[in-house]
């Protein structure tokens, strides 16, 4: 008799908190599941299935970002655990990232341009020996057709 395998949730969070140091350099408290601003957040337990779609949904402020980037692993929460696919995310990875909400493009550039620039391939000198490195960083994320 065949045994079904267990499946593990793609993403599980445990009892996470994440508590920001206040304007006087001492940790905050967390007070509330949705808390706001400096305070921090405290999250639910939640496990999320493969194929799952899952939405943040919440105002301003409420902690989206704080927990998306605890996910990336850019940022450790204070207490409770997160975890990709059963392992303990610890920091950042190749198998996860985060697109950040601030424009971070020059729109008076080309696109070219805004690569030279976030390259440090500002100058002209550089720029003219640099066009391998454009196509190649436009290769990696997909946008070769689009430069």
């Amino acid at each position: 008799m065949k045994t079904s395998k267990e499946i593990l949730p793609k993403l599980s969070m445990e009892q996470v908190t994440l508590r920001y140091a206040n304007k006087k350099g001492k940790e905050s408290e967390t007070k509330a599941v949705d808390l706001i601003g400096e305070m921090g957040i405290s999250a639910p337990s939640i496990s999320i299935s493969p194929a799952e779609f899952t939405v943040l949904l919440g105002p301003s402020g409420c902690g989206k970002s704080s927990l998306l980037r605890m996910l990336a692993g850019l940022v450790l929460p204070t207490s409770g655990t997160i975890k990709k696919d059963g392992a303990q995310i610890k920091g950042p990875k190749r198998d996860r990232g985060m697109v950040f909400q601030r424009y971070t493009a020059f729109p008076w550039l080309t696109v070219e341009e805004n690569i030279h620039f976030g390259l440090g391939l500002c100058s002209r000198s550089k720029r003219q020996n640099s066009k391998s490195e454009v196509e190649q960083v436009l290769e990696v994320v997909g946008l070769a057709d689009s430069a």
